[in-house]
């Protein structure tokens, strides 16, 4: 395992986290969010739970490196979805969307904080031509031109923030017990108890009168992101976070590719179209670096 299975393992994290946002898009038609983000996050945790007695080398657990994972859990990605949720609702998908294109800029600030990684001048300027992308496929779509207040803005740009910190963080784990299952099981199940608490003391009591097709769209999901953030936590273990995030960000070509095909109504814009080619440019240039 090098560098470039690393690169492929983003790039698959990136297909399937794309994926899972198409599927989740057309969950919300018979499901709420909270409702969609329970029922997919408890998915990955139950079967990865299913799944720790065969795949997880017991002979290597460490306390510290479960403990980083659990922490990890506390606000990936059970607070992060809760907190793009909400911004959803107030200030809509596309400043939302565009306010999570930081994550991998805080993700590599973050690396740079907790791990001393140095990214490379190519690298930087792969890094730089990517959030461009992205952002260009993102803000390009309309907005809806409602008004929200300012300090609204802190819930998706809170979210992009835990989102980015949460790979250096795990990555020190994975230092201490190097196992990407582990990481995701652990992570997820403490996620489903943080959510499934929030569903209870919620007077919307919205775990209630749940649609059969809700459900299974999102356990579809969960399956999807199951997949997604095992390549990640694989490609963490393997790559520098300089190298992954910006890879994995590029999930937005998926979603659109996929929207365009199964969503109706879904229009690529001159824009989209523009940060699409500008995307695939960073992630070219990334991988020759």
């Amino acid at each position: 395992m090098g560098l470039d299975s690393a690169m492929l393992q983003a790039l698959g994290a990136a297909f399937f986290f794309g994926t899972g946002l198409v599927l989740t898009n057309i969950g919300f038609r018979w499901a709420a969010p909270l409702q969609g983000g329970t029922i997919s996050i408890a998915t990955t945790a139950v079967l990865f739970l299913v799944l720790s007695p065969i795949v997880v080398d017991w002979d290597q657990w460490n306390l510290t490196g479960a403990l980083i994972f659990a922490v990890v859990g506390l606000f990936y990605p059970a607070l992060v979805n809760l907190l793009t949720f909400e911004g959803n609702r107030q200030v809509g998908p596309s400043i939302t969307g565009a306010m999570g294109n930081l994550t991998p800029l805080f993700a590599v600030l973050f690396a740079i904080a907790l791990l001393g990684e140095a990214p490379g001048l190519l690298q930087i300027i792969a890094i730089i031509v990517i959030l461009l992308g992205v952002s260009l496929m993102t803000v390009s779509r309309e907005s809806g031109g409602a008004r929200w207040p300012l300090i609204a803005l802190l819930l998706p740009l809170v979210a992009a923030l835990f989102r980015g910190l949460g790979q250096p963080v795990v990555k020190i784990g994975l230092d201490f017990w190097a196992s990407p299952f582990a990481a995701v099981a652990i992570g997820y199940i403490v996620s489903t108890f943080l959510l499934l608490t929030v569903c209870v003391v919620s007077k919307a009591k919205p775990l209630h009168n749940l649609e059969r097709r809700g459900v299974a769209w999102f356990i579809m999901v969960g399956l999807c992101h199951s997949v997604a953030n095992f390549l990640l936590y694989r490609s963490l273990a393997e790559a520098s976070i300089t190298v992954v995030a910006p890879l994995v960000a590029s999930y937005p070509i998926t979603t659109l590719i996929l929207s365009r095909l199964f969503i109706r109504n879904t229009l690529i814009t001159w824009g989209v179209a523009l940060g699409v080619v500008v995307t695939v440019g960073g992630v070219v240039l990334l991988l020759r670096g």
